[in-house]
């Protein structure tokens, strides 16, 4: 039997095994460089985020300046670029305004979307005061007129917050239930306040569905009469209307006028 030679891979340890460390070392070291490389790409950039979010937003907020959330720690110190925004969620306490054939109560409503809109303002870096947070009024105890007295410290707010843009929150009625929708009226004390609610009622009827057109507010809207702020009042949908009036109890919808409100305003401040 003639011998067998063994396999050339077998031939020589030697021989095979310095050429293949010579190419693990010179792969190891493309690997490192390639990293370096990706290093100093990252810091780089990360850099730049840095100082372009301290150029545009005063501070360090680079999740912002992507796109994602602000930092979860507010900078005391940082001074918004917005008007302060005053929300007025209509009636309460005793006065419930409307009230629904099931008993629900306007002014729950009202501070529903009230709080939401709230949410959402402050998330964009508004101010917002708020002339109500839970279920009071305004009225002075003991005052001759407590509805009046009510309206006057609403008003009273908003004196306190001069320039501020003053939005009044209340749900309709009507003898008639066939009438539905949202409506937006403005005060004729403030140029502005036309604007503000042309803009409120336009992005309504694309959202909520409404072929309402918006009003100049007469002499029955108190607060409007009297204000000297930028003002709208805005009735979000009809009690008196069996089906407006189930969506009106909805979160959902809620959420839907709060966040047209919201939309309209941040449009009107660019």
């Amino acid at each position: 039997m003639v011998a067998q030679q063994p396999p050339a891979s077998h031939l020589s340890i030697r021989g095979d095994y310095v050429p293949a460390m010579r190419a693990y070392y010179v792969d190891k070291r493309a690997y490192f460089a390639k990293f370096l490389v990706f290093l100093l790409m990252f810091i780089a950039g990360a850099a730049a985020v840095y100082l372009l979010s301290v150029l545009l937003f005063g501070r360090a907020d680079p999740l912002r300046l992507m796109g994602g959330a602000a930092s979860a720690v507010p900078d005391t110190n940082a001074v918004t670029a917005h008007r302060v925004i005053v929300l007025d969620a209509g009636h309460g306490g005793p006065d419930s305004g409307a009230r629904a054939a099931d008993g629900t109560m306007e002014k729950d409503i009202n501070l529903a979307v009230a709080l939401r809109l709230r949410q959402y303002l402050q998330l964009s870096d508004y101010r917002v005061v708020m002339t109500r947070e839970d279920d009071e009024w305004l009225a002075v105890p003991g005052a001759d007129a407590l509805k009046r007295s009510d309206l006057d410290g609403r008003l009273g707010v908003a004196a306190a917050n001069p320039g501020a843009i003053f939005v009044s929150i209340h749900m309709n009625q009507y003898p008639d239930s066939r009438y539905y929708g949202f409506t937006a009226y403005y005060s004729a004390n403030d140029p502005e306040s036309k604007a503000i609610g042309q803009l409120v009622q336009d992005l309504a009827k694309q959202v909520l569905n409404t072929t309402r057109e918006m009003k100049r507010a007469d002499s029955s809207i108190y607060i409007l009469k009297k204000i000297q702020n930028p003002a709208i009042l805005v009735e979000g949908g009809f009690m008196s209307n069996p089906r407006e009036e189930a969506l009106l109890e909805t979160p959902y919808y809620q959420d839907k006028i709060a966040y047209t409100v919201f939309c309209a305003l941040c449009a009107y401040e660019g």
